[in-house]
């Protein structure tokens, strides 16, 4: 196993690390590892900015939709 180091941190984040650790009933050292494993599992900014720009956009009027779908809905409680 590696080990990992961060420098620099200010008592408050200490403390605060701390106090969430605790809570999670769990050593600090694991607080972290999850808080880094579950940092990993979602995509990069870089990589999810790369991902939606290869998306298509679509020309629906959501606002439109909507408004037709309500008028939809009142009509079957109206006459329902």
């Amino acid at each position: 196993m590696s080990t990992i180091q961060i420098k620099n941190v200010s008592p408050e984040i200490h403390d605060a690390v701390r106090h969430h650790a605790s809570e999670e009933v769990m050593t600090v050292s694991d607080y972290l590892l999850d808080l880094i494993q579950r940092d990993l599992e979602v995509p990069a900014r870089r990589a999810w900015a790369a991902r939606l720009a290869t998306r298509q956009t679509t020309n629906i009027d959501v606002i439109a939709a909507l408004e037709t779908a309500r008028a939809e809905r009142e009509q079957e409680i109206a006459g329902g």
